[in-house]
C-alpha cells in the first residue's frame, strides 16, 4: 500500500516551480556574463595605456643617454621593449602605435595615421592617451 507521503501530485516539482527557477538562473547567467565582457573591455584598455607608459619611458631613456631621440620605436626593441605590441587592440578601437621622431612623441594613431577616434570603457577619449 501506498504511503500517504506519495499521494498523487507530492511526487516532484510543479512546471512553476521549475520556470521560476530556470528564469532566476537565467538573470544571474546573464549579469556574469555582462560583467565579464566588461572587465575584458577594462583589461584591453589598461594593456593599452601599459604599453604606451613603456614605450615612452624608453624613449625618455633614450634621449637621456643619447641626447637625441631615436629614429624609430624599433630601435628600441631590445630588453625594454620585448612584450609590448606596436599594435593595439582597445575595447573601442584598433590602430597602430605611432611615433614622431621629432619630439619623441609616442601615440596612438588610427587607421589613416590620425589620432584615433572613439573613447575608452571610462569615456575618456583614445586621441588623450
Amino acid at each position: 500500500m501506498l504511503d500517504k507521503r506519495y499521494a498523487a501530485g507530492k511526487r516532484g516539482f510543479s512546471i512553476i516551480e521549475l520556470l521560476a527557477v530556470i528564469s532566476i538562473i537565467s538573470i544571474l547567467s546573464s549579469i556574469a556574463v555582462f560583467n565579464i565582457a566588461s572587465r575584458a573591455k577594462l583589461a584591453k584598455d589598461a594593456a593599452v595605456k601599459n604599453n604606451l607608459m613603456i614605450i615612452r619611458g624608453a624613449v625618455s631613456r633614450y634621449y637621456a643617454l643619447n641626447l637625441k631621440y631615436p629614429d624609430s620605436i624599433e630601435k628600441l626593441a631590445g630588453t625594454e621593449l620585448k612584450t609590448v605590441l606596436l599594435k593595439w587592440d582597445a575595447a573601442n578601437s584598433s590602430g597602430d602605435i605611432a611615433y614622431n621622431r621629432e619630439n619623441g612623441s609616442v601615440y596612438l594613431a588610427a587607421g589613416g595615421g590620425g589620432r584615433p577616434a572613439g573613447k575608452d570603457f571610462y569615456g575618456v577619449g583614445y586621441s588623450e592617451y
